[in-house]
């Protein structure tokens, strides 16, 4: 084990623990009592207290006994407490971390066999000279501190064994840690060091040291005395060479000199023959050696992001190999002698572009875990049923269409993950639900007839008037149909159509308000088809409002989703007319597409050579370089072919339609025929119409009509595969993750649409009349009309109104229940609980603009004494629709109690985050920024607390923008606090925000140079201002740990 490992403190409430607490706290309010417990007090020997805010008891000294104890992250430890566990003198392992420590009292008590003792994460400036008197002390954990010295009288710890003082400002190697003879394990990650001192031959007895994340400039050549090293990281350096001399070090087991220079193998590792593991990840190394069959003891190997570009063949010869890593180094085969390695166990191939699932493979009968995600490979052999101690096998994002039964046979197997393929057996859903959906799929398929069922959904998108609805109606009514104004669509109308008899499509006709594009986020996904529709008579003055603004907001949700293009109205043009429409049409989307592609590419240059100019930024220009690839690699997939319609006389029609056939017939699932019967009584009850939504109860019910070899006592779980099923293929609206929303099956979308047409409609106020039912039932004149102007205005509607407006529904409490809980759940609204009732928010009604009393809680510029965290995205030409308005909601729930601070208008709000620190989310005005800009501002007057919400805050925010929107192009930023105090426009950005972000409070402050400012100032990366003067520090080690480890 290595030193990344070392001092994980004990994290986890053990049982019994609670009630120990309460009853030393028991024994605070009451000394006699004498409860149950009391009497056993003395024998406790083990105690864990590490809820942030429980309370560290006084009663705490009747453990006498107590030999492990565990406080860290208490926010109540102060100083008489610190003195207090001291005097427990049977303690023999104390852990404190994450307490805000900043010192230790010098008259604390010193327990005599205290061995292990935990001060990570807190605030110390050194080494507390009271604890150099623990002369038993073993093991001191100090990571995560301010120190920048170590006391000489840390010698007096003379059985000192092991001392992690990682991730502290040390800045130069502290030799006072060398008068420690006893040293065994040394971590210094992360400390700023740039040389290592001769008089490291001292530490005679050092078998684990960890340079990892310095500035060392080469290969400390003073480590080749270590004769008893076992364990060296010097990973994340500027080592571009190991000199021949490293041989020196015999007992050497475990070397990482992952992202370091290194251009080519180091030759004299191959030397090291007791070397068990070895990590050359993320380095420049381009072939492997024949030599490294030398090592012979070697059982873990790391190639990981290298740039070889094939299968080492040398690797093979390993046999002694238990874990190898080829990850993300373009390899496109695997030679079948891998099957040398008969003790392997652990295989990672992802991220490389293999098309196959090398037989080979199966005969690594040792295997226990494979990582194959992110690769090209569309077949699964049979053969896997060979690998019986396989337990985890990763094939997320291949080109996988079926899975062989044979995986039932994997006893041993807990882990499959599949997701990001195309699978029509088991179904896509079906097999992401896990190894034991996948097993019970396989079941059914084989006691009951497999049966063939193609199904797709279709989205039918554009501008208001384009004549959707008509050619909607046209194709599956197969006559000509031209809709009147007075039949235009309202969100979203669902039909049903099947053109074969083994054909079925779930057709998706949405209305062209922006109001109602809401209801696109439902829908698009990859899986389903798009119709661009558009009129032809106007398409060439307009290509980006018709058609160029479908395509990005259709790319931007779902990028792998096939696109096709239909113009209307093709009746009231010439067929010369129709001709040059087709030509200018064409013209504008490929001078579209490759602007797209030409400013993808664009980007990704800008990046690979940033990521040049600044190397200890490599990684996380790196990951910035992976999202523009893919997107490079995935363009939009609009067909060639456009479709002129008339819906008037039926011209074109029929080629549209057998497109669409031939396309669901892509969409092929082999499904048991149990499943198909559970399908049928789903169609009866849409088609009886007499409720709602079923319950998940009815439905379990309905499986067990199935024959009776296929009853089981796993009836809620089959008939949750069917409804995952079901869910995707548009059949039911189904939200197994939610409690409440899981027991309801909204098997009638058209009741569902009604609901959403029931507040997201541009004509609201058409509605909202008072002299109706029941509105007038439920308000008097006067509290209407001030909720029609919450509506109208503020996009407020309380519980009630909703009531109202959904009253013909007939739903009842559980059943309105359960809307209110949709519509949160696909981040609509966000409720308020005020004190008469519960009230909705709608974002996406808004109509005001930004209110005084906004301005005067959150001015322009923050006053002096007050910090500020900027973090922007940017689009390059507008938000994606609807983006800014979910994450208005999705961030409603980090106001935590203060959610009634909250303030919104049209294209922003602000709250507070607690009594100190606010919150201010904006986008900036339509026509006002060429790009789409959505700000997220933290201020208060705790940096500290302001930069901790931020990250956290931030994070979430782009989380929430990669999963709604990962085919938008964007770039994040953080906003240079001096600028804004200095109101600086434009302010200077910093293109790495997480990077800054992800630095620990304790950690050194980096420093970057604000061009606003003069060269010898910087602005302080954790937005302490004034700037001040400082060293611009290249790289946080916890960054580098977190995309090293991402990647």
């Amino acid at each position: 084990m290595g030193l990344g490992s070392s001092f994980q403190p004990l994290i986890s409430m053990q049982y019994g623990d609670q009630e120990k607490v309460d009853i030393l706290h028991k024994l605070d309010e009451d000394p006699s009592y004498q409860g149950p417990g009391t009497d056993q007090i003395e024998t406790w020997t083990k105690l864990n207290i590490t809820e942030p805010e429980c309370r560290l008891p006084d009663s705490i000294l009747r453990c006498a006994n107590l030999k492990m104890l565990n406080i860290s992250n208490n926010i109540f430890l102060k100083e008489e407490l610190i003195v207090t566990i001291f005097r427990l003198e049977a303690l023999e392992d104390l852990a404190m971390s994450n307490c805000n420590i900043t010192f230790i009292p010098p008259e604390i008590g010193l327990p005599q066999n205290l061995r292990k003792l935990n001060l990570s994460g807190n605030q110390l400036s050194s080494i507390p000279l009271p604890l150099c008197d623990l002369v038993t002390l073993e093991e001191l954990d100090l990571r995560n501190n301010n120190i920048t010295a170590i006391t000489p009288d840390v010698e007096r710890l003379c059985k000192l064994t092991k001392i992690d003082i990682s991730r502290n400002p040390l800045e130069e190697f502290p030799l006072t840690i060398l008068n420690n003879k006893n040293l065994e394990s040394l971590n210094l990650d992360g400390a700023s060091i740039t040389t290592v001192p001769l008089q490291l031959e001292q530490l005679t007895n050092l078998s684990e040291l960890n340079l990892s994340n310095n500035t060392l400039g080469g290969f400390p050549l003073s480590l080749f005395v270590l004769e008893t090293l076992e364990v060296l990281d010097l990973s994340n350096n500027n080592i571009a060479y190991v000199p021949p001399e490293i041989s020196q070090l015999k007992n050497l087991k475990e070397l990482n000199l992952s992202l370091n220079w290194l251009e080519e193998f180091p030759m004299s590792v191959c030397e090291l023959g007791t070397l068990e593991t070895l990590d050359l990840s993320t380095t420049n190394i381009t072939t492997v050696p024949s030599q490294i069959t030398d090592l012979k003891n070697l059982k873990k190997l790391s190639l990981a992001l290298s740039k070889l570009t094939e299968f080492p063949m040398t690797v093979c010869e390993l046999v002694t190999l238990e874990t190898l890593d080829l990850s993300g180094i373009n390899i496109t085969t695997v030679p079948p002698q891998i099957t040398q390695l008969t003790n392997l166990k652990e295989l990672n191939l992802s991220g490389n572009h293999l098309e196959e699932f090398i037989i080979s493979l199966c005969e690594l009968v040792t295997l226990e875990t494979i990582d194959l995600k992110n690769n090209r490979i569309g077949k699964v052999p049979q053969q896997i049923e060979q690998l019986q101690k396989l337990k985890s096998i990763e094939l997320d994002e291949n080109k996988l269409t079926r899975l062989p039964s044979e995986v039932r046979q994997l006893s041993s197997l807990s882990k499959f993950s599949l997701s990001g393929n195309n699978l029509e057996q088991p179904p896509q859903e079906v097999a992401e639900r896990g190894i034991k959906a996948i097993k019970r799929y396989f079941d059914d398929l084989l006691k009951t007839e497999a049966t063939s069922s193609c199904r797709l959904q279709v989205q039918v998108i554009g501008e208001t008037c384009a004549g959707k609805t008509s050619l909607v109606k046209t194709l599956t009514s197969g006559r000509p149909f031209l809709t009147t104004m007075a039949d235009r669509t309202l969100v979203m109308e669902q039909i049903q159509w099947s053109p074969k008899e083994d054909v079925f499509l779930n057709i998706n006709d949405f209305g062209g308000h922006d109001v109602y594009k809401v209801a696109h986020n439902f829908f698009i996904t990859k899986e389903a088809v798009t119709l661009i529709v558009f009129n032809l008579q106007t398409v060439s003055s307009k290509y980006q409002e018709a058609v160029g603004s479908w395509i990005d907001s259709v790319y931007s949700r779902a990028p792998e989703s096939a696109i096709l293009l239909v113009g209307t109205h093709a009746d009231c043009l010439r067929s010369e007319e129709v001709d040059k429409v087709e030509r200018e049409l064409s013209n504008a989307l490929s001078s579209h597409l490759g602007d797209m592609a030409s400013n993808f590419r664009t980007r990704f240059e800008e990046l690979e050579k940033k990521s040049k100019d600044k190397g200890s930024l490599k990684l996380a220009y790196k990951e910035k370089m992976q999202r523009i690839e893919n997107l490079i690699q995935t363009p939009p997939r609009v067909d060639e072919i456009l479709f002129v319609i008339s819906s008037k006389n039926h011209d074109g029609v029929a080629e549209l339609k057998e497109e669409l056939v031939k396309k669901t017939r892509e969409k092929r699932y082999i499904l048991p025929e149990s499943w198909l019967q559970q399908v049928e009584h789903i169609e009866t009850a849409k088609r009886c119409k007499q409720d709602p939504f079923l319950t998940f109860k009815s439905f379990v019910n309905m499986t067990r009509l199935k024959p009776s070899r296929m009853l089981g006592g796993d009836d809620a779980q089959r008939a949750e595969d069917v409804l995952s099923f079901l869910h995707a293929t548009g059949v039911v609206l189904w939200f197994r993750d939610k409690p409440l929303l899981k027991t309801f099956i909204f098997h009638r979308q058209d009741v569902f649409i009604d609901i959403l047409k029931a507040v997201l409609r541009h004509d609201i106020d058409s509605i909202l009349v008072y002299d109706t039912d029941p509105f007038k039932q439920k308000f008097t004149l006067e509290i209407f009309e001030s909720a029609k102007r919450d509506a109208m205005q503020r996009g407020i509607i309380s519980r009630t109104m909703l009531e109202c407006l959904w009253w013909r529904f007939n739903f009842g409490k559980q059943g309105h229940d359960a809307m209110l809980e949709l519509l949160e759940n696909f981040e609509i609204c966000y409720v308020v609980n005020d004190v008469d009732e519960d009230r909705y928010h709608f974002p996406w009604l808004l109509g005001e603009d930004q209110h005084e009393d906004v301005s005067s809680s959150w001015p322009i510029v923050p006053a002096r004494d007050e910090s500020q965290i900027s973090t922007e995205i940017h689009f390059p030409v507008t938000c994606p629709t609807g983006l800014y308005e979910m994450a208005a909601v999705h961030l409603h729930d980090h106001l935590g109690q203060f959610k009634a601070s909250r303030r919104d208008w049209k294209h922003g709000f602000y709250a507070k985050l607690d009594n100190q620190c606010g919150i201010c989310f904006k986008r900036e005005v339509p026509g006002v920024s060429p790009n789409g800009v959505i700000r997220l501002s933290i201020r208060g007057n705790d940096p500290i607390q302001v930069k901790k919400y931020s990250l956290r805050i931030f994070q979430d925010l782009l989380s929430l923008t990669e999963k709604e929107c990962p085919g938008s192009p964007r770039d994040e930023f953080l906003v240079c606090p001096h600028c804004v105090h200095e109101e600086n426009n434009p302010p200077t950005l910093f293109d790495t925000p997480l990077y800054l972000l992800s630095v620990p409070p304790e950690a050194p402050v980096p420093y970057h140079p604000c061009p606003e400012e003069a060269p010898k100032y910087m602005a302080s990366a954790d937005f302490f201002y004034p700037v001040t003067a400082g060293e611009y520090i290249l790289i946080s080690y916890l960054f580098i740990y977190t995309v090293y480890k991402t990647l």
